[in-house]
């Protein structure tokens, strides 16, 4: 009769099992070896993990930070790579029964949006904040997690079996109860902090098939120097130059009483380019707020 341990073998190297299928038969056998930390970790993957200080490593994965512009739609966040990558990457707290059908979906994108709290963190000294912010996952994401799962099911059942216990039928013997205690899963936890208000927890929602463009929007980083390199690739003739020293006249009355006025001159100047500079309004808007 063929053990439990040889059948997790045969349904993990299977891609025609479920992975949800698969960690009900290994919850079977961690309980009957008595493996408290495996079962509590088996639970986790199929139920979802409450706690997201607990979500191991390798369900931290990296989106796109987008905010929701009511005329052009979802537009890109950008900023210093230290803070997009906290911005960016997001704990995904769903049971695995949950992302094996996201994977199966044809769309190529999973919104995972901001709380509130956040967003008023983050735009709330803008006149006019957006009331949608969040990360975009592609798809492919989820398939990552599902075959990691599915992975670490397989190495530990040949750990099983390389430490002798392969079990009879649905029993285990004392001897391979014993044995079980030194074999486990090698989960890796997850090190440092995100940002807070991560809402990729259980009841995150999740929107398919949104549209992007290309318009960014500049949170932090260099705003001016960006800004003086996109006038200087994306205006030509008699307006470049003015355009130039407006903004150097925002950058020497950065955090003074003047940068309102010269904010406005610049805004003034820029009438024929809004599309190329409304990435930066927000940013210098910020910018405004500070100096009133």
């Amino acid at each position: 009769m063929t053990g439990l341990v040889e059948e997790l073998q045969r349904e993990a190297l299977d891609p025609n099992v479920p992975v949800t299928q698969l960690l009900r038969k290994a919850k079977v056998v961690a309980v009957k070896l008595k493996l408290d930390m495996v079962s509590d970790w088996l639970d986790a993957e199929l139920n979802g993990y409450e706690d997201a200080s607990t979500v191991p490593e390798y369900r931290v994965q990296p989106g796109h930070a987008k905010w929701f512009n009511s005329v052009h739609g979802w537009l890109p966040i950008e900023g210093p790579s230290s803070t997009m990558d906290k911005l960016s990457y997001r704990k995904i707290q769903q049971p695995i029964s949950s992302l094996e059908e996201y994977a199966r979906r044809s769309d190529s994108e999973w919104y995972v949006p901001f709380s509130q709290e956040m967003i008023k963190a983050m735009f709330g000294k803008q006149p006019y904040p957006p009331s949608q912010a969040g990360v975009f996952l592609d798809i492919s994401r989820f398939v990552e997690i599902v075959d990691r799962v599915r992975g670490k099911v397989l190495d530990w059942a040949l750990d099983l079996e390389r430490a002798g216990i392969t079990g009879e039928g649905l029993s285990f013997s004392t001897v391979e109860q014993q044995k079980a205690s030194h074999v486990t899963i090698k989960i890796e936890q997850m090190h440092g902090n995100l940002l807070s208000g991560d809402v990729s927890g259980p009841n995150a929602r999740a929107n398919f098939g949104s549209t992007d463009n290309s318009t960014n929007q500049i949170v932090h980083g260099d705003v001016f120097g960006d800004l003086r390199a996109a006038i200087e690739s994306g205006v030509s003739g008699d307006e470049k130059a003015p355009l130039l020293a407006a903004v150097a006249d925002m950058k020497a009355k950065q955090g003074g009483s003047g940068f309102v006025d010269a904010y406005q001159k610049f805004i003034t100047s820029a009438a024929n380019h809004m599309q190329l500079v409304a990435p930066f309004l927000p940013a210098l808007t910020t910018f405004v707020a500070a100096a009133q």
